[in-house]
């Protein structure tokens, strides 16, 4: 019973070592309060978004994973938050419009071989923002 249960809870789960560990929390360190707070820093806005962070766990802490590549990052990002603002644009209510978003990014994502899962949470985001404080 013990056994099954830590299969299906671990299966595919890689592990990272001690020496991973340090450096991906390290880099996620640098990459979040560094550069992006550095830029946010500089020109008066805040630049930073809760999708950044999952985006850092999976390019730092998974970073031999497709989804952690230059292509799934840039244009999961750039289709996910055009998938967000059409959604946001259409007359339908919120919960309308956010289910439409996270579908519409996953698809066009899917069909352009972008799928970074943080964009879904960005499209989200988008549509929230905007039918929310519109």
């Amino acid at each position: 019973m013990l056994e099954t249960l830590r299969k299906a809870l671990f299966a595919d789960t890689p592990r990272l070592s001690a020496g991973e560990r340090r450096y991906s929390g390290l880099a996620a360190l640098i990459g979040i309060a560094g550069c992006i707070g550095l830029l946010s820093a500089f020109d008066g806005h805040f630049w930073l978004i809760a999708p950044m962070g999952a985006s850092a766990v999976i390019l730092f802490g998974m970073s031999h994973s497709p989804v952690a590549q230059p292509w799934p990052v840039i244009g999961g990002y750039v289709f996910s938050c055009c998938a967000g603002l059409a959604s946001a644009a259409l007359p339908a209510p919120v919960w309308i419009a956010a289910g439409l978003a996270v579908a519409a990014s996953l698809w066009l994502t899917a069909r352009l071989n972008c799928v970074h899962p943080p964009g879904g949470a960005l499209a989200l985001l988008i549509v929230l923002d905007q039918k929310t404080y519109a």
